[in-house]
Parts: C-alpha cells; sequence; structure tokens
C-alpha cells in the first residue's frame, strides 16, 4: 500500500504497534499530539516497506543486545 492510499491511521501498517496514530495520553489522562512518523512520508512510500525496515532494525538492536548480555554474562561465570 502507497501512503497516497491510506486514508485512515487503522489501515496503516506501523499503527498500535509502532505509531498511536499521531496522540500519546499523559499521566494526567490529558491527550496531547505527537508527530507521527508519516508526517514525513511522500505519496509514494510503500508502507509494507517501512514496516518491514522498522521491523528489521529493532530486530537487529534486539540481536545486538542479546549478544551483550551473553558477553556480559560469560565474562560474569569467567570471574567466578
Amino acid at each position: 500500500m502507497k501512503y497516497k492510499d491510506l486514508e485512515y491511521c487503522d489501515d496503516c501498517p506501523l499503527y498500535k504497534d509502532l505509531c498511536r496514530g499521531g496522540w500519546i495520553s499523559s499521566p494526567s489522562g490529558s491527550s496531547h499530539p505527537i508527530e507521527p512518523p508519516c508526517m514525513n512520508w511522500n505519496d509514494e512510500d510503500d508502507l509494507d516497506e517501512i514496516y518491514n525496515k522498522i521491523m528489521k532494525n529493532i530486530s537487529k538492536e534486539e540481536d545486538k543486545e542479546i549478544e551483550r548480555l551473553l558477553k556480559k554474562q560469560k565474562n560474569i561465570i569467567k570471574s567466578r
């Protein structure tokens, strides 16, 4: 789906998982707008491609964190 074909936030693959649709609640319960990622998209941007890129980057960061934790754990075991 191209960005230009998107009518509502509910139709966006990023909505709910990665974007709150441009609104965020404060601890007091009031809502205020935030700048959603779509503010920077062009009409021809492919939403599925954007979603897949973001998820791939998240997965890479999670893998790095797992490696870091495993290395830390090995160092703790070695120091015993």
